[in-house]
């Protein structure tokens, strides 16, 4: 008994120490190289985890139910008119507003010179319409005689038999309480009519105006399922509120909105978006395979400055942006947060302390080229504003950051120097050296990741179509290698000069 405890203790200790060992070992600064191995190892996990073959079986299923689809007879779903028509509550409004106005002859030359005036009277007509997802149901159920027979339900469902002889349902179903959003007016027709009495000429404008409104469920739920279970499930989860008279304002009012795709393989898709003004603003995406995460993003930050806007008129939704650009001075964001992983190998962080600080930062280190003092004072307020990291192997250690530094270029003119100040992206790793962006991505570090990369691009590309993927594993390697080089210090034109000479050759050989 007590040589046992002596066992155990030791292997306790052991144990410890390897621990200890491993958290201090991913604690410790990274070389370059070191990180460069990691990325494509990073690069090739994810290859390796999302196979074009986990989707062969569910590829050919949705095939199939696409062929189903086109071959639907939608006069054996007559009963669908019916609930097409209930999908639009209808309410005609007509001569809701007329005015009259006494128009000047000028404006109406030379057809109406001789008219004494002419009197115009406007009659706006105005159609409301609502679409509500609950009126929305009814079962259709397929016979062998390729009918289709409508029983009513709450909720809605197409039943019917794959070539297999499984039982397929297609489903659309709702949850939650319904918000009421309502959609900027907009003039759907204007025309005018011209009459004409004695010497007076009349001319009748009659406008007709379309209110459109929509009840959004808390929880949207769209599926295709073989035999009682869900071969591919697309969720989509909302959240308004603060809505004024039922219109959203970009100044106050909250929206959620969440979206999740299921697939019988293990895959699971989200992506989630929220907003209240002038107070968060954030959006994510995220990729699972059997709840192993493969990659997410995120960004989020806090708004401030943005006017009262309330879409409620064509009008305003088209001068939006004009609103928004006239009250540039006082709209901003600040705390922007940024992060993203790629597997369990490579996480990026980074924060962007003011927007509007750094947009102003970048504007005027534009003018201050032939200054040192002020441009290296400029490039400093940048790095102090703008921070990327990156981490490695799932720990939070920072093992480089990227910053900017000041590069001054000497010119001689014959008669005199000169200098002009410019700057380029430089990477800090955590024990104090540096080291270019291009020595970090130098393309033939990650050789073995871009083939990696490569090949599911062609894999996928097999997956969907029966065409010659030859021409494309060229195109796909070209393409990820110019992406290299351009993250790498290249500019995006070199990328299409490329791209370009590369389509030349493939076109010259054909």
């Amino acid at each position: 008994m007590k040589k046992n405890l002596i066992f155990v203790l030791a292997l306790a200790g052991s144990l410890c120490v390897l621990s200890c060992s491993k958290e201090k070992e991913q604690q410790e600064s990274m070389s370059v190289a070191k990180q460069q191995a990691l990325i494509e190892q990073s690069i090739i996990d994810f290859t390796n985890m999302v196979q074009a073959s986990d989707f062969e079986e569910m590829a050919a299923y949705l095939r199939e139910m696409v062929e189903i689809a086109k071959n639907v007879d939608m006069e054996d779903l007559s009963e669908l008119d019916s609930i097409r028509r209930s999908i639009r509550e209808t309410i005609m409004k007509d001569s809701m507003q007329v005015t009259t106005e006494i128009i000047p002859v000028k404006l109406y030359e030379p057809a109406d010179k001789g008219a004494k005036c002419v009197i115009k009277t406007d009659t706006v007509y105005t159609t409301e319409r609502l679409l509500k997802l609950s009126n929305f149901k009814g079962h259709f159920t397929q016979t062998d005689s390729m009918k289709w027979i409508y029983t009513e339900a709450k909720d809605f469902q197409m039943i019917f038999k794959d070539s297999m002889n499984n039982d397929c349902v297609f489903k659309l179903e709702r949850q939650g309480k319904e918000t009421q959003l309502k959609a900027p007016d907009y003039v759907d027709d204007e025309d005018y009519i011209r009459s004409q009495k004695d010497e007076t000429v009349y001319y009748e404008k009659v406008v007709d105006i379309r209110r459109e409104a929509v009840n959004i469920p808390e929880k949207i739920i769209v599926s295709l399922a073989k035999n009682k279970k869900n071969v591919i499930s697309f969720t989509i989860k909302t959240n308004l509120s603060k809505l004024v008279d039922g219109y959203f304002d970009i100044a106050s009012s909250k929206i959620g909105i969440e979206t999740i795709l299921e697939c019988n393989n293990g895959y699971k898709l989200s992506s989630k978006n929220e907003y209240e003004g002038n107070k968060s603003v954030s959006t994510s995406f995220s990729m699972k395979k059997s709840d192993k995460s493969a990659f997410s993003f995120n960004l989020s930050a806090n708004p401030e400055g943005i006017p009262v806007f309330e879409l409620n008129d064509d009008d305003q939704a088209m001068h939006l942006m004009d609103s928004l650009r006239n009250n540039i001075d006082t709209i901003n964001g600040k705390k922007l947060y940024i992060s993203g992983s790629l597997m369990n190998g490579i996480k990026l962080v980074g924060t962007v302390s003011d927007i509007k600080k750094v947009i102003e930062l970048e504007d005027s280190i534009r003018k201050v080229v032939t200054s040192e003092v002020k441009f290296k004072s400029i490039v400093d307020e940048l790095n102090k504003s703008i921070n990327l990291y990156l981490c490695f192997n799932g720990s939070d250690k920072k093992q480089v950051k990227l910053v900017t530094e000041p590069v001054c270029e000497r010119t001689y003119d014959g008669q005199k120097y000169s200098e002009e100040w410019s700057r380029e992206s430089v990477l800090v790793l955590a024990d104090g050296s540096k080291a270019s962006v291009a020595e970090y991505l130098d393309i033939e570090q990650y050789e073995v990741g871009i083939v990696a990369i490569v090949r599911m691009g062609v894999q996928y590309y097999r997956l969907v179509t029966t065409g010659e993927a030859r021409n494309v594993e060229n195109k796909l390697n070209m393409i990820v290698r110019s992406v290299f080089s351009m993250l790498a210090g290249g500019k995006f034109s070199d990328l299409i000069d490329e791209f370009n000479e590369y389509k030349d050759k493939v076109d010259n050989v054909k």
